[in-house]
């Protein structure tokens, strides 16, 4: 039986990248791999400070048997931090160890801030035993590690959101024309860029269009900002946080899914959930998001410039012959983002490096 130390977030709170760990988690426990676990999500700011030193703890308390660990690693300053003392912990166990990075922002975020940070980054990731990313093009991130240990894995979504045919056809020729947002409410996630763009094209549009936002504030504040300012729109709504089945009706009844995001985003789950539903994508040109298209195959646009937002979502939502042309790329598109490739690559991964045990 393989010993595997499983190092990630796991619901609640859920987000992509602790819905993608719970998945992958659940699988491991279903294949009967012998499994030490150890959380990484917290729910406010003050467990996150508490969970650094908690995880450490029990990561040092682990380190004394031998397993091959999956560790999802931070962009942030503060997780990186944690993740180089869980490098430093289990250095004699590095040639065991797999990387998941999930998104591109480490670079910007932690490797170009910081030197030292780097070159302590470097030394620990040339030295573990695989690394997974997001997308091929996130490989340059670790250009400085021997690329045989790099693998490129595509993320996948709830396979209920994959819609027949005949929905998609009935989607096609429906209105109005449903616009949607589903991610967190935070002001990179670019909620504000697409409510602004939408805004200043409503008076102007030459057919009816909703706006539609799904997810959840960290601060009652900006969340009553937002609903004063959409209180005058009767074609813009926020539904707040929803899961399951009542999520999954908000994309298979949309034509567009927009995610103007200012981070160098990986794999979006909300992206790929949107091309099992058949939605039209627009969203900005990270590494991670251009990796899963073809350039014909979604719209992009450059989040520094906002105001280019407005031309792309006014091509889209006047042309019906074009948005109908990258809702059937989408759903073609699908097929490349399977859960079972997902886990099935994982589980290689993990039992060849427990040769090493």
């Amino acid at each position: 039986m393989i010993k595997v130390r499983f190092i990630a977030p796991i619901p609640n709170p859920l987000n992509g990248h602790s819905y993608i760990s719970g998945k992958l988690l659940s699988y491991l426990v279903s294949e009967k791999y012998i499994l030490k676990v150890i959380n990484l999500n917290s729910k406010n700011p003050y467990e996150r400070i508490f969970k650094f030193f908690l995880n450490l703890f029990l990561v040092f308390l682990d380190s004394f048997s031998k397993k091959v660990t999956y560790l999802t690693i931070s962009e942030s300053l503060l997780g990186n931090l944690r993740d180089l003392f869980i490098y430093m912990i289990l250095f004699f166990q590095l040639e065991r160890v797999i990387i998941h990075l999930h998104g591109g922002s480490i670079k910007k975020d932690v490797f170009d801030k910081s030197k030292f940070l780097f070159l302590l980054n470097k030394f620990f990731l040339a030295r573990v035993g695989h690394i997974i990313v997001s997308g091929n093009l996130h490989k340059d991130l670790v250009n400085f590690v021997d690329q045989k240990k790099v693998s490129s894995i595509n993320n996948f979504a709830d396979s209920e959101l994959i819609i027949e045919k005949k929905d998609l056809s009935n989607k096609l020729n429906s209105s109005p024309v449903k616009i949607l947002y589903c991610s967190s409410m935070r002001e990179k996630k670019g909620y504000l860029i697409l409510l602004n763009s939408f805004i200043r094209l409503s008076e102007h549009l030459n057919c009816d269009a909703e706006l539609h936002f799904l997810g959840s504030f960290t601060s009652k504040i900006d969340e009553k900002l937002f609903l004063n300012k959409i209180a005058s729109y009767k074609n813009v709504q926020f539904h707040g946080f929803k899961i399951n089945s009542e999520k999954n009706n908000f994309f298979k009844n949309s034509h567009i899914f927009c995610l103007p995001s200012k981070y160098d985003e990986g794999q979006p789950i909300s992206i790929i959930e949107a091309l099992y539903a058949g939605c039209a994508i627009v969203s900005t040109n990270s590494n991670g998001i251009k990796s899963m298209f073809n350039s014909n195959s979604y719209l992009d646009f450059d989040h520094s410039k906002e105001k280019n937002l407005d031309d792309v979502l006014k091509k889209i939502l006047e042309n019906q012959n074009y948005r109908n042309d990258l809702m059937i790329k989408s759903f073609k598109n699908k097929s490349k983002f399977s859960e079972r490739f997902f886990k099935d690559s994982i589980s290689k991964i993990i039992q060849n490096l427990s040769l090493n045990q």
